[in-house]
């Protein structure tokens, strides 16, 4: 497309030669390898390291926000992952404790000192706290996984132009 205009254009440049001593033209130069670059996180540019026409390659920095918002989304996440964190250490000691009173109660049911319901009684609540931990586990990595830098930098993930 860009071929046929220069066709049409210098065609148009030799008519006008032929007939005129004189021609002045204007020209706008419009790149197809512009890019529009955005945030996730909303807040103020705090510092710009790229300027328009720089020719910049993967992972450069382009510009800093600082926002309140992401202090606060920061401090949730730590919050969620020091919440998750204490459910796994509880469930882990409410198994323990579990595990060791289900044996116990095995024994004591070997010597018919104890009813079967007792110990399948005990023997799903280890299930369930066994699970409960596994819960937990996945909510600490969800949580981790969600935490923010503060001051986030953008870069650029192709290597494009910032015009």
């Amino acid at each position: 497309m860009k071929f046929l205009h220069v066709k049409i254009l210098l065609f148009m440049v030799f008519c006008t030669q032929i007939s005129a001593s004189e021609l002045r033209l204007s020209a706008r130069v419009i790149s197809d390898n512009e890019k529009s670059i955005s945030s996730r996180y909303m807040g103020y540019v705090k510092e710009v390291y790229a300027q328009e026409g720089d020719v910049l390659k993967k992972g450069d920095l382009l510009y800093t926000i600082d926002a309140k918002e992401i202090d606060s989304a920061l401090e949730q996440s730590n919050l969620a992952i020091a919440q998750a964190e204490l459910s796994y250490e509880m469930y882990q000691m409410q198994y323990s404790n579990a595990k060791l009173n289900l044996e116990r109660h095995q024994r004591l049911l070997e010597k018919d000192m104890v009813s079967k319901f007792e110990v399948e009684n005990l023997e799903l609540n280890a299930n369930n706290l066994k699970t409960m931990m596994q819960i937990a586990q996945k909510q600490i990595a969800t949580a981790k996984q969600k935490t923010l830098r503060s001051e986030k930098p953008v870069s650029l993930s192709g290597g494009k132009s910032a015009q």
